[in-house]
């Protein structure tokens, strides 16, 4: 079992820096822009989730949690 750091995590953190702890980029200058840009990024990030989501462990897991009920 690999247990690594997310990509996920890694661009979080990228975007607390930049936004509010160097200031680099003012939250009210995305203007309408930001909701598109916040929705690209979740698709992003939903995309790269499942790319890492392996469906035999999750049917497992399902399997697990059904028999516990």
């Amino acid at each position: 079992m690999n247990a690594s750091i997310p990509d996920v995590l890694g661009l979080m953190f990228i975007g607390i820096l930049i936004g509010p702890v160097l200031k680099l980029i003012d939250p009210a200058s995305f203007g309408k822009f930001g909701s598109l840009f916040s929705n690209l990024v979740l698709i992003f990030i939903l995309f790269e989730s499942g790319t890492d989501l392996k469906i035999a462990e999750v049917k497992a897991s399902f399997k697990r949690i059904w028999h516990h009920q």
